[in-house]
């Protein structure tokens, strides 16, 4: 069984990381990441672009606005 994680991010250079490391720790091993950065001004969409370069499990997009990704995908 796989399961998808959405993790929506706007300015979490401080905290992102830590979120990630800590899906990564997890022991349940079949699941794949899906970040949506609302158009952050911080270097959070670095931060995870470099941890989607590492792990083919985790992708990254970039929202042209703050709209959440339950927002988004809802219209």
């Amino acid at each position: 069984m796989s399961i998808t994680i959405a993790m929506n991010t706007y300015n979490n250079a401080k905290t992102v990381a830590e979120a990630i490391e800590s899906i990564l720790a997890q022991s349940f091993t079949d699941w794949k990441l899906s970040i949506i950065d609302a158009n952050s001004s911080d270097i959070t969409l670095e931060i995870c672009e470099r941890y989607s370069s590492l792990d083919r499990r985790i992708t990254v997009s970039k929202s042209s606005s703050r709209q959440s990704w339950v927002e988004s995908t809802c219209q």
